[in-house]
């Protein structure tokens, strides 16, 4: 897709490549961050801190795949041109449906942190 489709596609290739650097960036943060409390037993309670990694991998990856940023779709915006050259969503209609997007894409992000997360803190 290379153009904006309420609720489904607000961001073109020079926006989802920087969401896939984000994910790579969270992704290595996650794996780091894991290794490091495995190797030194951290206790359960710190290992919860691998969520916010596991956030970062999640809704970097979710959003490359889907062709939607999850910030853009709740200001009412969306990019196809180069990168931070947003343009303002004028239709109610569309900017409701890109909201509610939003809020599914944020939702399993969070249940794919909590996930990850899970199998660091219970291993």
């Amino acid at each position: 897709m290379s153009e904006y489709i309420s609720g489904a596609c607000n961001i073109g290739p020079a926006e989802i490549k920087r969401r896939k650097q984000g994910a790579l960036v969270g992704a290595i943060l996650f794996a780091v961050t894991s290794f490091s409390f495995a190797i030194t037993n951290a206790p359960r309670s710190t290992r919860l801190l691998v969520f916010i990694p596991a956030l970062i991998f999640a809704v970097g990856i979710i959003q490359a795949r889907r062709k939607f940023c999850v910030a853009y779709g709740f200001l009412g915006l969306f990019n196809f041109e180069k990168t931070g050259d947003v343009r303002k969503i004028t239709i109610n209609q569309d900017v409701a449906n890109d909201r509610k997007y939003a809020v599914k894409l944020l939702l399993q992000s969070v249940f794919a942190a909590a996930v990850l997360t899970a199998l660091v803190t219970l291993a």
